[in-house]
């Protein structure tokens, strides 16, 4: 039996990784081929388009354009944006014999979950009101929220996931994913017999993943003052350090609401072990501290062979109880850790102190010891 090949090539800060599955019976180049997301940031380094159609068109040479299965992990920039890109670019379009999807990008999903639609609808106000705001001069102030604004806009976003539902593959072969799937029901939609999938998130209702949005509980010309940067000195009547003040509470309010907003879709994300000749392989995509949380409650989490770190070495996405468990090494085997990253996005992502502790426990391995568009390689033979 030939070995299982994991592709995770370099994009910038981003995903985009290729599985290769030995067909059994079949030719040495015989493969299952499974695309799991593909896109970067859209701002900064990190965010080079050419960088990322560099991987794209590897990805393509390598899987003829022709996929058995594609998984949109969830809906956002640096996930999704990779096949628009190649086919704007390069005039290049992938094929898929299935196509799977978070559950909560279903058409008409909102309209079935009211408390989701209800905080999905606060949060696209917030990003359009926040977007409004950061090109009025927030950006000087906050200059993190660039790159949170910029995987989460929601109409360049609509473009990308419109592809993948209606170009991949047949409407009737798009599955919308969540972890109350029956695994009868996930095998049906698994288009070989070589693995098997089991999905450990997002959970159904994606409403569990919001939390609270801060009110930014303030109005007139001082608010209204202090969202510009060419205004330097408060408004007629208010004093510079209550101006200072409502600068300041207008900033973290912003702040926080966008990060709440950025770690709830992180956490609709698929989440699923791919089991192969006895191997037991996780993929986390941008799964956050709820998200592992619903995870270890539903007793989800055992030990694997291989980790794909979430949310590309952050600490949210990387929880301690992970150690313990999925961290925890089968049979006294060290399991092999997979980051997809790039500095300067986020502040504190990736996080090396959380790489060198995962590194004591776990073989790791990381895109940015690649070139742009090359692919860290890592093969599994069948367990022992």
């Amino acid at each position: 039996m030939r070995d299982l090949e994991i592709h995770a090539y370099n994009v910038g800060f981003g995903d985009a990784i290729l599985i290769r599955i030995p067909v059994e019976g079949g030719g040495e180049n015989d493969y299952r081929k499974v695309l799991i997301d593909c896109g970067n940031s859209l701002t900064k380094e990190g965010g080079n388009d050419d960088n990322l159609l560099l991987a794209m068109e590897a990805i393509y040479a390598l899987t003829d354009g022709v996929l058995d299965l594609y998984i949109m992990t969830h809906e956002h920039m640096d996930h999704v944006q990779g096949l628009q890109l190649l086919k704007k670019r390069s005039n290049k379009a992938f094929s898929a014999n299935r196509v799977w999807m978070t559950g909560s990008s279903q058409p008409g999903y909102y309209d079935t979950h009211e408390n989701a639609r209800k905080r999905f609808d606060l949060a696209k106000d917030f990003l359009n009101i926040a977007g409004d705001l950061y090109k009025g001069g927030l950006a000087l102030r906050l200059p993190e929220l660039e790159t949170i604004l910029a995987v989460n806009n929601p109409r360049k976003t609509a473009d990308c996931v419109h592809l993948i539902r209606e170009e991949l593959t047949h409407a009737d072969k798009v599955s919308y994913l969540n972890v109350d799937m029956d695994q009868n029901d996930v095998d049906a939609i698994t288009p070989f017999d070589e693995a098997w999938f089991s999905i450990l998130a997002p959970e159904e209702d994606t409403s569990a993943y919001y939390g609270r949005m801060q009110h930014l509980s303030f109005a007139g010309p001082a608010a209204a003052a202090a969202v510009t940067e060419t205004v330097h000195q408060p408004p007629p009547g208010v004093s510079l350090s209550e101006f200072n003040q409502l600068v300041a509470a207008r900033d973290r309010g912003l702040a926080a609401n966008a990060l709440m907003i950025d770690k709830a879709a992180n956490n609709s994300s698929i989440v699923f072990v791919l089991h192969w000749q006895g191997r037991k392989l996780m993929f986390s995509a941008d799964a956050e501290e709820k998200s592992w949380h619903f995870m270890r409650n539903r007793d989800l989490l055992e030990p694997v062979d291989f980790l794909k770190i979430s949310h590309h070495g952050s600490h949210n996405g990387t929880p301690d109880h992970l150690f313990d468990t999925v961290l925890a090494g089968r049979d006294g085997a060290r399991p092999i850790a997979l980051v997809s990253t790039f500095p300067g996005q986020y502040n504190g992502v990736p996080l090396d102190d959380l790489l060198d502790k995962i590194a004591t426990v776990a073989d790791l391995r990381d895109t940015r010891d690649v070139h742009v568009g090359e692919a860290v390689v890592v093969t599994f033979p069948p367990w022992r």
